[in-house]
């Protein structure tokens, strides 16, 4: 399934970073796009997207795909949970809760945000996820 385009400006080297023509190392960029035939996020994207990704498409996408794409970051969550995937079933749980709580922050974003960051944790107890919990009990 085809969710996302990840372009790289060059080759990646083993570490999955890829080296800038500067010469400095940088994280591949993620071009994100909301397809409605392909709602899960494919199974070789889920752990290339991080925060800055979610921020980057949020100031560049229009209201709706904003929305939208906190229900495909759920419902490739229900996907990855349903087939037994923990690693990106907790990973994607975390990238709601960040979404929701930092960029999104509708409504009872706190509340969205701790559900999802606390069962990113029980999935997957990385310190990434911990550190965010903390930051998120304290509220928006």
């Amino acid at each position: 399934m085809y969710w996302m385009h990840i372009r790289n400006r060059s080759q990646p080297d083993n570490t999955g970073q890829a080296r800038r023509r500067s010469g400095k190392i940088g994280k591949k960029s993620i071009k994100m796009r909301i397809k409605f035939d392909e709602p899960i996020i494919g199974k070789d994207n889920v752990l290339e997207i991080g925060s800055k990704d979610l921020d980057d498409f949020y100031v560049s996408a229009s209201d709706t795909d904003r929305m939208n794409l906190f229900f495909i970051l759920l419902t490739s969550l229900h996907y990855y949970e349903r087939n037994g995937d923990i690693v990106r079933a907790a990973h994607l749980s975390f990238l709601a809760a960040y979404y929701v709580f930092t960029p999104l922050t509708p409504p009872g974003s706190h509340y969205l945000a701790l559900h999802y960051m606390n069962k990113a944790i029980s999935l997957n107890s990385l310190p990434e996820y911990s550190e965010w919990l903390v930051v998120m009990e304290k509220g928006n």
